[in-house]
């Protein structure tokens, strides 16, 4: 094998490594850490679509001091997400007196039988669910609003 060979072999394997090493990674290797902070949800089809994000108040109880904070955490959240919070609506899955104008009552959900704040797509998909003890304190609810700022911004062509 002459020096000229050599060097074309060398090229190819420089050319060839990250790409091997790419399949490897891809086919081999598995994150073994969960980076989400709500509980990821692949159901589809939990409400009708209506084009926009919605963030879904649900507790099996009816309309309780629960219900209320889940309300609340609604808000709170859509209003932290300034610009992108025209995207998202709020919901609940009761009828509450407390309500707001700008709660939509959704009653032909499926899957919303625990109790939390449940993320739900412009196609009608269950996406996350927040238990009502993450997002009771401070801490929780900043962690669930860093959550759905991602979402909305690596999906802005949805809602």
């Amino acid at each position: 094998m002459n020096r000229g060979q050599k060097t074309l072999l060398l090229m190819f394997g420089i050319t060839l490594a990250p790409i091997l090493a790419a399949q490897a990674f891809f086919h081999f290797w598995r994150p073994t850490a969960v980076k989400s902070y709500g509980e990821l949800i692949a159901a589809p089809a939990a409400t009708p679509a209506n084009g926009y994000w919605r963030l879904v108040a649900a507790d099996p109880q009816g309309c309780t001091d629960n219900q209320k904070a889940l309300l609340f955490a609604t808000r709170q959240m859509r209003l932290a997400q300034g610009q992108e919070s025209h995207r998202i609506q709020r919901g609940s899955t009761v009828v509450c007196p407390a309500l707001d104008n700008d709660v939509a009552v959704i009653n032909n959900a499926t899957g919303l039988h625990a109790g939390g704040l449940y993320l739900i797509d412009p196609h009608g998909n269950l996406v996350m669910r927040y238990r009502p003890d993450q997002i009771g304190d401070n801490e929780g609810r900043k962690k669930a609003m860093a959550e759905i700022g991602k979402i909305l911004k690596n999906n802005e062509a949805l809602g």
